[in-house]
């Protein structure tokens, strides 16, 4: 793994981890204010990858740099709609960063009286957003890249069959070069399984969902990072050659 990939994926988002802990544990105050309030760092640093990750996309999607079939510029396209809603829900489209009061309708609907949708019908929109980040981060970071590295390396053990489609993983011109990324992000999905977990300690008294959507966030953005490096790099070579 490259050195950069080391530092942006797996040491940054362990310090953040670090941070975020040690302050609630001895600097409550500043915890309170500064790193967990809907203004704090926890909030704005997740709405701020989601808008990263929503710009990086985009330019995958509608950028002439590379070679991307439009199969995948569409798939990249959908993305980064996803991840600018989830951004833009995340800070409430605005309301605590400019101060302006929830409407009535969202008053009485919203569970926490504010103007974002993942907050109605009781939070259930929030839970199905929660379950489907956990798993896809879980099956498209971890279990996919895992597989295809399982199967490129041991692709000797397979019948012929299989052999020849692990072989040809992360070949330009395949559904995996353009989509799946390498293992890059393992550490990140594991650090936000790690604190999931925490809430079922008996007696830890905790849930951290706000960290568990700042990993996801920050693992969305170093995926669309990843793949537009590896297509312009894939761009080059052809170039080169």
């Amino acid at each position: 793994m490259p050195r950069s990939s080391t530092i942006y994926w797996i040491i940054l988002p362990a310090a953040a981890v670090t941070f975020y802990f040690v302050t609630w544990r001895v600097a409550t105050p500043f915890f309170l204010h500064y790193v967990a309030s809907e203004q704090g760092l926890v909030e704005l640093g997740t709405a701020a990858f989601f808008f990263a990750s929503s710009y990086v996309a985009a330019r995958l999607a509608i950028a002439s740099d590379t070679s991307l079939p439009l199969l995948y510029r569409s798939l990249f396209g959908l993305f980064a709609v996803a991840a600018l809603f989830v951004g833009l829900e995340e800070i409430s489209y605005g309301q605590h960063l400019f101060g302006w009061r929830s409407p009535e309708y969202f008053r009485e609907h919203n569970l926490q009286g504010e103007v974002n949708l993942h907050n109605m019908l009781g939070s259930k929109p929030s839970k199905r957003m929660h379950m489907v980040a956990d798993l896809g981060t879980a099956v498209g970071f971890v279990g996919l890249p895992a597989l295809l590295w399982l199967g490129k390396r041991y692709s000797s053990a397979l019948p012929d069959r299989l052999r020849r489609a692990a072989r040809s993983a992360y070949a330009p011109g395949t559904w995996t070069y353009y989509l799946a990324p390498g293992l890059e992000l393992v550490a990140i999905v594991v650090l936000a399984r790690l604190v999931g977990w925490l809430k079922k300690i008996p007696g830890a008294g905790v849930d951290h969902n706000e960290l568990r959507e700042l990993l996801w966030s920050w693992s969305a953005f170093g995926y669309v990072v990843l793949m537009r490096r590896r297509l312009q790099n894939g761009r080059s070579s052809l170039a080169r050659e």
